[in-house]
């Protein structure tokens, strides 16, 4: 067999050795547009490599796009007392096999009345949790009278 396939950002000729399994997996990235189209060929044990193999017209050219990024990301955030609080997130509808997870931060932005320049520096640093994948997340040690500020990116 002999694949002929490309993206946006390769093409490639591929022949996958005799006792390669039937299936082959290509990593990509959402949205990626593939096309590929193949051709099957004779090889006979002893044949002369000079010889021309026996090979079949190539097939249509067949054309896959993969699942693109979610637009939507729904969250919902729960008090749970004056330190911590319950991220919920969600995908639309469409992604119920989204397996790239995603990445949470949160960060203290003001205080009481305080000016985000009176923050100290400990203060200002956000937590950060990547390749979540837990549809629920504790938010922990948070600041009481504090506004955070929380931003949640879909993975690649």
């Amino acid at each position: 067999m002999e694949v002929q396939y490309s993206n946006a950002t390769s093409q490639n000729t591929l022949i996958p050795p005799i006792d390669a399994p039937r299936e082959l997996i290509f990593s990509t990235i959402p949205g990626t547009r593939w096309e590929a189209k193949l051709r099957t060929q004779t090889v006979e044990p002893e044949a002369d490599p000079n010889e021309p193999k026996q090979q079949s017209k190539w097939s249509n050219r067949a054309t896959l796009q993969t699942m693109s990024l979610p637009n939507d990301l729904f969250v919902k955030v729960d008090p749970l007392g004056p330190d911590k609080a319950e991220v919920t997130w969600a995908l639309p509808e469409g992604y119920p096999d989204w397996s790239y997870g995603v990445d949470l931060s949160y960060q203290l932005l003001k205080l009481g009345g305080c000016k985000p320049s009176q923050l100290t520096k400990e203060q200002q640093e956000p937590v950060v949790l990547e390749n979540v994948h837990d549809k629920k997340v504790l938010l922990e040690n948070l600041v009481r009278a504090g506004v955070i500020g929380l931003f949640i990116v879909t993975r690649l």
